[in-house]
């Protein structure tokens, strides 16, 4: 099966005991864009932890990694962060965007397809994307499938449903 053009890297949402591992990976792989598709909380149930900072101008410290929150931006569907990564001792930081998805509840689907076509647009650009739900397996993989279906079409390369 041929490849997509776009480099995905699955997880799980970041918990307290993994927020510096998750950081250094987005460092060490030059990621561009983190897509969230989870709440931190829904339904009561906790899905990940906050690992960034929230407010525009704010800054946290995650064990080795330092994460400056430059830019927040809100609409209705996506809250969109632009995040400046700086690793302990090192002079030379990353900017990332994380897109946090609002509206896709764990085992349901978002109100329109169409969020995850505007959604797989707004990642298109640029390196490696981090993708995560809670688990790393159910909206993860749905967007990462989506997206590698849509390239192949444009490429008018044929889908093998059976491989």
């Amino acid at each position: 099966m041929e490849k997509c053009d776009k480099v995905f890297i699955a997880t799980q949402g970041p918990l307290e005991t993994t927020i510096s591992d998750f950081w250094r990976l987005a460092f060490q792989e030059n990621v561009t864009t983190i897509l969230m598709l989870c709440k931190v909380v829904e339904n009561g149930k906790p899905k990940c932890v906050q690992y960034w900072p929230p407010e525009q101008g704010s800054y946290k410290n995650y064990g080795c990694m330092f994460v400056n929150n430059k830019k927040v931006e809100k609409e209705d569907k996506f809250h969109t962060y632009t995040l400046e990564i700086l690793p302990d001792g090192c002079s030379n930081s990353n900017i990332v965007k994380l897109i946090h998805m609002m509206d896709w509840p764990d085992r349901g689907v978002p109100a329109s397809g169409l969020t995850i076509l505007r959604l797989l647009r707004l990642i298109l650009p640029g390196g490696p994307c981090i993708v995560h739900c809670s688990a790393g397996i159910g909206r993860t993989g749905t967007v990462i499938a989506i997206e590698t279906i849509v390239q192949r079409l444009w490429k008018q390369t044929p889908v093998d449903v059976r491989a």
